[in-house]
């Protein structure tokens, strides 16, 4: 509990400010999920969040079929990090290497292992289960006498049950590395409107346009501490860093489990952590995330996860107009039957920067 950070729970005066005093706390916090400080950190976590949101988010979108049904439909998908462009993102990170030394040290401990041997032939003696109805590994090491467990240290046995051990240890946690790309969804959000770069990249070359939505109330703050919820939704920074988050904890508690051991987990918030880390590359995104869990994680078979959520403006790109006219006048009578006010985007060709400002046109 040492390694908790304690912030002051505050609306902080600079967005750098503020997410340089999550980080601190966010990263900093390892817990179980049922220690009874769990809930009360989380509801920390939450508020210092909430109170600094930023007044505007915004979402660039291309001008196709998938944008414009869910501007109509007031609605805002999320998909699955697995379909990101981003390689990396969510990807967790972990020492394999150290973590098979774990494993390698712990199985050539011989003390801890006929330690551990003696209290299961005791358990299974005291419980009076028959011999012949245990499994026949179970029953086998039972059965063994001192010396035999003994000269078993040192067989070849021995050595290829460890290296079959560390393969199954590389091959879950490889496999729980995609689940967490899989089993969950993600929207995106930036706190800019006027990045050439996004504007480029997400929104069809400047051709599509620019949601904006309010989000300041953390609408999804309530849900998440609601018993019936059917799933978990967090609006989180973005964390930018030149190394990708290290789920040691994770590992080593999986290395535990699959050693027969039942070592709890111990950072329960291991998973927002992938999810929030990103490349320094990308922090020109200034992005924040909505990251929903369902709770059965197995109920993650659709593609994407749309989320009702209904923009309070709409941003046209320096190349709208291009769009073909039927594709203009939909999106421009849906954005005024919502009473979205209308701004274009501009660029003065007189000024020597690179910067494109909104203008309002209704």
């Amino acid at each position: 509990m040492d390694r908790i950070y304690p912030p002051e729970i505050k609306r902080y005066d600079t967005a750098d400010e503020f997410k340089k005093v999550f980080q601190e706390f966010f990263n900093s916090i390892c817990i179980q999920q049922n220690d009874p400080r769990f809930i009360p950190l989380l509801a920390q976590i939450e508020k210092l969040v909430g109170l600094n949101i930023p007044s505007k988010l915004y979402k660039y979108r291309g001008a196709n079929e998938y944008a414009v049904n869910d501007l109509k439909n007031d609605e805002f998908a999320c998909s699955k990090p697995i379909d990101f462009n981003d390689p990396f993102d969510s990807l967790l990170y972990f020492d394999i290497n150290g973590i098979e030394q774990v494993i390698e040290g712990n199985s050539r401990n011989h003390d801890g292992i006929l330690n551990q041997w003696e209290l299961l032939k005791a358990r299974v003696l005291e419980s009076n289960i028959p011999i012949e109805s245990l499994d026949p590994n179970t029953r086998r090491i039972v059965l063994l006498s001192d010396d035999e467990i003994k000269k078993y240290f040192h067989s070849a046995e021995f050595e290829q049950n460890l290296q079959e051990l560390k393969n199954k240890c590389r091959y879950e946690l490889g496999s729980m590395v995609k689940s967490l790309q899989h089993h969950s969804y993600i929207g995106c959000f930036t706190e800019i409107n006027d990045c050439p770069l996004m504007w480029g990249h997400y929104a069809d070359s400047h051709r599509g346009f620019c949601l904006e939505y309010d989000l300041s109330s953390n609408p999804f703050y309530r849900e998440n501490f609601h018993s019936n919820a059917d799933c978990h939704k967090h609006l989180y920074p973005v964390l930018y860093s030149r190394e990708r988050y290290c789920a040691k904890e994770f590992a080593l508690q999986q290395a535990s489990r699959i050693m027969g051991g039942n070592q709890p987990l111990s950072d329960i918030l291991f998973w927002f952590k992938a999810y929030t880390n990103k490349g320094i590359n990308w922090e020109y995104e200034k992005e924040w995330r909505i990251i929903i869990i369902p709770q059965n994680i197995e109920d993650t078979t659709k593609e994407r996860y749309f989320l009702p959520l209904t923009p309070t403006a709409i941003y046209y790109g320096l190349r709208f107009d291009e769009q073909p006219e039927d594709v203009r006048s939909t999106i421009r009578e849906l954005a005024k039957n919502k009473g979205l006010r209308q701004y274009k985007m501009e660029l003065k060709e007189d000024d020597p920067t690179y910067l494109i400002t909104p203008t309002q046109i209704s």
